[in-house]
């Protein structure tokens, strides 16, 4: 694994080393349970330690010079799957599958503004990221990509504040 680290991320393989293990230990060490939902992800310091481990590989990447780009890309691409990560965990969190099996209120309104904030940079991703690219590896498969402007349309037209 360390040269992995060392071969993948360069200058920046210590602190991507710590994100990697960190996001493997949070995991290993939860108990395991019947139920499906991402307990790990409901803790604040998770989300907190691993964006502490990308900053700190992101500020060592922004030093490297231009023949090094391959590994600032590298971290940009993780930064980028965290990032994906976190809005799709805070979307099913507060609005989307993991509230509803949890019983919770879903404010429609509120869900459909959160959609509407973070579509562009959903959108990027997903171009940034296509299935045909000859450079990136696809982030998400595209069958999981949505159509933001057709969803949102489709919800504008739900009357209920917690139907999704």
């Amino acid at each position: 694994m360390e040269e992995y680290f060392q071969k993948y991320y360069g200058l920046a393989a210590g602190p991507m080393r710590d994100y990697w293990l960190a996001n493997e230990r949070w995991y290993a060490l939860e108990r395991p349970a019947p139920t499906s939902l991402p307990r790990v992800a409901f803790r604040s310091e998770f989300w907190v330690e691993l964006a502490g481990h990308l900053e700190r590989a992101k500020a060592i990447a922004a030093t490297l010079p231009p023949e090094q780009k391959r590994y600032a890309d590298r971290v940009q691409e993780a930064c980028d799957g965290f990032d994906y990560g976190r809005l799709v965990f805070q979307y099913k969190a507060q609005y989307g599958s993991t509230a509803r099996r949890l019983r919770l209120p879903v404010d429609h309104n509120a869900a459909i503004t959160f959609v509407k904030e973070n579509r562009d940079r959903m959108q990027e991703w997903q171009v940034k990221y296509a299935p045909d690219s000859n450079y990136w590896p696809e982030l998400v498969p595209s069958y999981f990509h949505v159509d933001f402007d057709g969803w949102i349309r489709e919800q504008s037209k739900t009357p209920a504040a917690d139907e999704e």
